[in-house]
């Protein structure tokens, strides 16, 4: 028996001297094999689109996405019971708990819960989180020192006529409302200050056609918008467009008087002068005006061939004669 014990020792201690090396192995596939941390990227201009590793999820509460909105973009820690009011005027605090309760449900069984910090005190979003937020994208670009990057420009202007959390409405939450009017009135003014800067760009570059397609998507989300009056004008008229660009003066005039009952700003006022100053040159398939100089010894025919030309009452006018004289 003690042969056999001794005989048994040796090969124990070499079985956890093999463990040992199993371990040490296998480590690195066991940490390789722990899964990552699921992504979540959150969509919030336009109709909110969440979607977690690429996957669209579909929440069944509106306020489960107002609350995941409000603590994505503030990135604090909030009480519980201040939460429960955000997201509910009730009449009673339990009422306002249950609501709580179900939209945590909601949020977990839709695969949040990785994203969330939530005790029996406090509610937050875990940091840093994995994934994207279209609106911090935008506050980037604006924070940003130097001239944009065009293609960055071109993400915000292709969005330039969305609202922020376009339809959602979440019934007694004054408090959420009131915190989703002013982030929608902050967010259509950064909209706004980028596609303007890019709309300055067309001006200048010669792209008339895709800036007068932009300047009026942006007067049709903000028709009291005068910046965005006279850069469709310029445009306009850029593009020979004057009638147009004069008609748009005055399309902006109506709005302002019937909508708020105010007169243009005098920069948009002095615009419009400067456009019926310009003298717009008429239109014909004629030669060169200059190639008249060629007519020798006919001054008197001449001008008054030149006079009949350029007088807009003359709607034809024939030249009739002998051929090579």
């Amino acid at each position: 028996k003690s042969l056999l014990l001794r005989n048994m020792q040796p090969q124990r201690f070499t079985d956890f001297g093999n463990l040992s090396s199993l371990l040490h192995i296998a480590g690195p596939r066991l940490h390789r094999a722990r899964p990552t941390m699921p992504t979540l990227d959150l969509q919030l201009l336009g109709v909110p689109q969440l979607l977690i590793d690429n996957q669209p999820v579909h929440l069944v509460r509106r306020a489960s996405l107002a609350l995941l909105a409000y603590l994505a973009i503030t990135k604090r820690q909030y009480p519980r019971d201040e939460i429960a009011n955000f997201l509910g005027d009730d009449d009673s605090n339990e009422a306002a708990r249950k609501r709580l309760r179900n939209v945590l449900t909601d949020l977990t069984e839709h695969g949040l819960g990785p994203f969330l910090l939530s005790d029996r005190r406090f509610i937050g979003m875990r940091e840093p989180m994995a994934g994207s937020i279209d609106v911090e994208y935008l506050d980037a670009l604006l924070s940003s020192e130097g001239p944009s990057d065009i293609d960055r420009m071109l993400w915000v202007v292709e969005r330039c006529d969305l609202e922020f959390m376009a339809g959602v409405v979440v019934s007694n939450a004054p408090d959420f409302e009131a915190w989703q009017l002013n982030e929608r009135e902050h967010r259509r003014r950064q909209l706004t200050t980028v596609t303007m800067r890019y709309l300055e760009r067309h001006v200048w570059s010669g792209s008339h056609q895709e800036g007068i397609a932009i300047a009026r998507r942006l007067v049709a989300v903000e028709p009291w918008n005068e910046d965005a009056h006279r850069a469709l004008m310029r445009l306009l008229a850029a593009d020979g467009q004057h009638a147009a660009a004069l008609a748009q003066f005055e399309r902006c005039r109506s709005i302002l008087a019937n909508d708020l009952g105010v007169e243009p700003q005098e920069e948009t006022i002095l615009a419009a002068k400067k456009l019926r100053s310009v003298q717009i040159p008429i239109r014909h398939n004629l030669p060169n005006i200059g190639d008249a100089d060629e007519l020798l010894g006919r001054d008197a025919p001449r001008d008054l061939l030149m006079r009949n030309l350029l007088d807009p009452r003359c709607q034809m006018l024939t030249v009739f004669g002998l051929g090579g004289i």
